[in-house]
């Protein structure tokens, strides 16, 4: 320590303290090529990496096999990807990096909450069990939502439901509780209210609830009277992951749960669109871009899950029409964002963007300090003001190859 002390050269100190503690030599390295318009390891470029995610969520085509078969590589229904885990890598690799190929994981915190009851998830859980019980009754007695009907019935099913969700979950506060019954009655009848004038003005009924693609039917965790409701199943459940093909030769293998599909009576025909339930606030959401620069990939996905599942039931794909969220929340009013397949044609080159950025091993961080919000991995990534400045300052420096893929992304 006296000579560490004594030495004058500053060089030479540095040098002696990183020999006895060699992570400070790494955290020097790490900041000088952070600083460093150059995009190497430290900023996230880890090719090995990144050929075995890539493998992880794609499967080779072969000239023989035919976008509506289901493959014959044997894989675990486990292998498929859901939609959250590749918006996760669009909204940030970095992330999905620390996430899928390091696993890591924050610890489990409990924490009790005596202002609030049932967490955000809880509560979309809630929601969607609650319209899944309603409209699996209302399909099987061929109706369609109506304000003065299903008020008081629907009202009736939540509170059953609550008393059941209160015996799991329990309520520390009658205030918070109350709170929470009065938001998700006003739910209600935003729901019912909007329901009934968008089944009106679109000559749309809710087909089908519920529908497993690529993945096990979830076991109903609510009984009721009608076994119709209690057994209900549907010609589009499927085990088999869903084979997506890209243009470029690969192929996705997907699974997924969509909340609904309506048939629509359009000039004779019949058409479908896909409905998601969103249970909290649109922020991130728009309807000019539906794929919010790589971050939101669920509508196409979504889609063409549905257009591969008709074509294996010889049905025609091209009746999809289109997908949409559904707010019903009272902070939302029922606002609807809905596209057209046709508007949401470009997802696939998303999704080849995305491919290439796990083929190269390109885990930037995101540009948006926004996404940094909710995450797990902010104490390790830093201030979200600092890293969104390294991350764009890498993508827009001359050179970087690798980023093509990113930049085209979030700035096309």
């Amino acid at each position: 320590m006296a000579s560490y002390l004594l030495e004058r050269s500053p060089t030479v100190r540095r040098d002696r303290l990183e020999s006895k503690y060699e992570h400070l030599r790494y955290a020097r390295l790490a900041t000088a090529a952070q600083r460093s318009p150059e995009f190497g390891p430290y900023d996230g470029l880890v090719p090995a990496a990144g050929a075995k995610q890539l493998a992880s969520i794609l499967i080779p085509t072969g000239p023989a096999l035919e976008p509506t078969s289901i493959t014959s590589t044997t894989q675990p229904v486990t292998n498929a990807v859901s939609a959250s885990r590749l918006e996760t890598l669009g909204t940030c690799p970095r992330k999905y990096f620390f996430q899928r190929a390091l696993g890591i994981r924050a610890p489990d915190l409990w924490e009790r909450e005596t202002n609030a009851w049932l967490s955000p998830l809880q509560l979309g859980s809630l929601i969607h069990e609650l319209f899944e019980e309603f409209l699996l009754d209302l399909t099987a007695r061929d109706l369609v939502p109506n304000v003065a009907r299903d008020s008081q019935p629907l009202q009736s099913r939540l509170d059953e439901l609550l008393r059941k969700w209160a015996q799991q979950i329990p309520v520390h506060s009658q205030d918070a509780f109350d709170r929470r019954r009065n938001e998700l009655m006003d739910t209600c009848e935003i729901f019912l209210m909007k329901e009934q004038e968008y089944c009106q003005q679109r000559q749309a009924r809710p087909w089908i609830v519920e529908a497993s693609l690529g993945s096990p039917r979830k076991d109903r965790s609510i009984q009721t009277a009608n076994p119709v409701i209690n057994q209900a199943t549907n010609p589009l459940d499927c085990d088999t992951p869903i084979e997506l093909a890209l243009t470029d030769g690969r192929a996705l293998r997907l699974a997924g749960r969509i909340d609904r599909i309506d048939r629509l009576l359009i000039t004779g025909s019949e058409r479908y669109v896909i409905w998601d339930y969103k249970s909290g606030s649109n922020f991130g959401y728009s309807q000019s871009d539906p794929f919010a620069q790589g971050r939101k990939l669920q509508p196409f996905l979504y889609v063409g899950m549905l257009r591969h599942r008709f074509e294996q039931l010889d049905r025609d794909p091209d009746a999809v029409e289109g997908f949409g969220y559904f707010f019903p929340s009272p902070r939302c009013e029922g606002l609807r964002l809905e596209w057209s397949t046709v508007q949401l044609s470009r997802g696939e080159e998303i999704i080849r963007q995305l491919c290439d950025l796990l083929t190269s091993g390109t885990f930037i961080a995101t540009n948006k300090k926004e996404d940094c919000g909710f995450c797990d991995y902010a104490p390790v990534c830093g201030p979200p003001e600092d890293l969104v400045v390294i991350s764009e300052m890498k993508a827009q420096a001359p050179g970087n190859p690798t980023l093509d893929a990113w930049r085209s992304l979030r700035h096309g």
